[in-house]
Parts: structure tokens; sequence; C-alpha cells
């Protein structure tokens, strides 16, 4: 018999602090296709080596996954990161299902 193999849903997780790189770390082991954003790239090196994407900029990671998490540590935080840089032109066409 052939054993079907499961696809997983794809996640992006912004923010790889206290929080977010151990939730990363357990998407990762689960087989989670996972790419992270994080203001701070020198916090997604690990999670690098380990298997994650890391992307660029936020948009690219919202274009990539079926489910996003935001694991930042305040609403100032979530302003810059989503609101206070307009899109780069590639990334502001929605993504089609």
């Amino acid at each position: 018999m052939e054993q079907k193999k499961k696809k997983h849903t794809k996640v992006a997780l912004f923010g790889t602090g206290y929080m977010g790189n151990p939730m990363v770390k357990h998407l990762l082991t689960a087989g989670y296709p996972t790419m992270v954003y994080n203001r701070s790239i020198d916090k997604t090196h690990n999670l690098q080596k380990m298997g994650a994407l890391v992307a660029e900029n936020p948009y690219d990671a919202v274009a990539f996954a079926d489910v996003s998490l935001i694991m930042l540590s305040h609403y100032p935080a979530i302003e810059e990161v989503f609101f206070q840089n307009p899109p780069p032109t590639c990334c502001t066409a929605r993504r089609s299902r």
C-alpha cells in the first residue's frame, strides 16, 4: 500500500523572541513549513539552521503562509512591522487560493 505524504499547513511567525523562538522550533519539529520575520535578523539565525525560512520583509512571510502567528511584544512593535512601511511593489497583489 502506498503511503500518502502528509501536507502541512505553511506557517509564518512574526517575532522570534522568548515566545516565538520555541514556537518555531516546535512547528519545525512537527514538520510544518515555517517562515519567520523578526526586526532583528540575528534572532532568526538559529531557526534558519533548523530549517526555517527567513523573510526579508513581513509581506513575503504573509504571502508564503496559510496561517500567520504574531508574537510581537507590544502594539508599537506591531505598528512598526505592519503599518509604518509600505509593502514592496512585488507584494501588493493578494495571493489567490
